[in-house]
């Protein structure tokens, strides 16, 4: 026999599964959010379906129980720990080779133009040295040329001189002769004008050459050998004086 049903208000709603049970696992609320954000398509196809049939449609069974977010953690820290670790291992063993490898070409690379430009200085220094050596030489050659053509002028005045003072000797002296000897012949023939014996006029005036290489008298033979003498000093000063 059924109930009759009961009179009075009608009886409230009864709360519903998720409202009557609290949240107890907070897990579970962030593998939901996890969920959202990795499969969004699928949460917008699945917004239609209840919730609870929503939420077992879009977890995996391994994510369903409280220790498979701590699962999917462990899955990611370790894939984080290998591409770390990865990461360390290109730079230890890609990258700082390359970069000591470039810094060593650098370094080769500035050395050599350093190399460079201290053998183009050095280069250049020896070019200016070389150079001012010849202009140095040339130099000293033209002065020494100079001086021995200033010498040899020297040298050519004085023998000039010496040799204008030579012949101005020897014509002193033959004009010395030939006017003695003129002298001579004349006094003779006046000797025998005046009816001196020839035997004496012989003995006093005898006869004199006039060669250039007679024999003066010791007085008029020293004038003319001092004036020579004089000559020459005065040839040999001059030379001195020109060479300074």
């Amino acid at each position: 026999m059924a109930r009759p049903p009961r009179l009075g208000p009608n009886p409230s709603p009864s709360p519903s599964r998720n409202s009557r049970r609290p949240n107890r696992n907070p897990a579970r609320s962030q593998n939901r959010e996890l969920r959202r954000q990795l499969f969004p398509l699928r949460q917008r196809r699945l917004q239609t379906l209840p919730s609870n049939s929503a939420e077992k449609a879009l977890t995996p069974a391994h994510l369903r129980s409280p220790g498979g977010c701590r699962t999917l953690l462990k899955i990611c820290l370790a894939i984080s720990l290998l591409g770390a670790s990865g990461s360390v291992g290109y730079y230890y063993s890609a990258y700082l080779p390359a970069r000591d490898a470039q810094l060593d070409r650098d370094r080769k690379l500035e050395a050599a133009r350093a190399e460079y430009a201290r053998q183009a200085e050095q280069a250049r220094l020896t070019a200016a040295r070389q150079e001012s050596e010849a202009r140095a030489a040339a130099e000293k050659q033209e002065a020494d040329e100079r001086l021995a053509a200033a010498r040899e002028a020297v040298q050519r005045r004085y023998r000039t001189c010496v040799s204008n003072a030579e012949a101005n000797y020897s014509a002193n002296w033959t004009q010395a002769c030939r006017r003695i000897s003129e002298k001579t012949a004349k006094d003779y023939k006046d000797c025998l004008a005046q009816g001196t014996a020839k035997s004496t006029c012989d003995q006093v005036y005898s006869e004199r050459s006039a060669s250039p290489d007679c024999s003066l008298p010791r007085a008029l033979g020293n004038d003319i050998s001092e004036v020579l003498d004089k000559t020459r000093a005065r040839c040999l000063e001059e030379s001195r004086a020109g060479l300074q």
